[in-house]
């Protein structure tokens, strides 16, 4: 009755090694280079720093600027589904409110949307995987008007006590 119990360890051995072993990423995607992780960061300085991470092969990154946004082609990349969901960055102190990765055809835009305008550099990082595509923003200077509202927002409701006389409530209430 215990002779199946006999290979159980073996066979736990043989699964806990196959779960070690880290599984491959995809290199490329349809023989395109993959953006694998797109990100943002904000910087000792002040500044902030959206970035992402080419593996598979070095692309050429063509830069357009719009009003509000900042358009950052990679040639003859792709990303796989998750990577393209919204990069939300409204709660951080950055002219950056949103970044998200969208494919063209064949290539791959990193559209960057921005609060305010402001003046943005960019560089391209060879690495031995791909490339990372880096685009630092300044420290944003915040806005003076909004300092009065964000003042009158923070005031907190006061608890008030308001004394009572034994007898003067409703005394056949046991409710609390």
């Amino acid at each position: 009755p215990r002779a199946g119990a006999a290979g159980a360890p073996q066979a736990t051995r043989q699964r806990a090694a196959r779960a070690r072993k880290p599984k491959q990423k995809a290199a490329v995607l349809d023989g395109r280079p993959v953006a694998t992780f797109p990100g943002f960061r904000m910087l000792p300085t002040g500044g902030s720093r959206v970035f992402v991470q080419i593996h598979g092969g070095k692309v050429d990154v063509a830069e357009s600027k719009a009003a509000g946004r900042l358009v950052y082609r990679m040639k003859g990349a792709g990303a796989i589904q998750t990577n393209r969901f919204p990069l939300v960055t409204a709660f951080f102190a950055t002219p950056v409110s949103q970044v998200q990765l969208v494919d063209q055809g064949n290539d791959l835009d990193m559209v960057i949307d921005l609060r305010a305008q402001t003046d943005a550099t960019y560089r391209v990082i060879e690495t031995d995987q791909g490339v990372v595509l880096q685009v630092d923003f300044p420290p944003s200077v915040p806005d003076q008007g909004a300092a009065p509202q964000a003042e009158g927002a923070r005031k907190r409701a006061v608890r008030r006590t308001i004394p009572q006389e034994p007898g003067t409530g409703d005394e056949g209430s046991t409710e609390f």
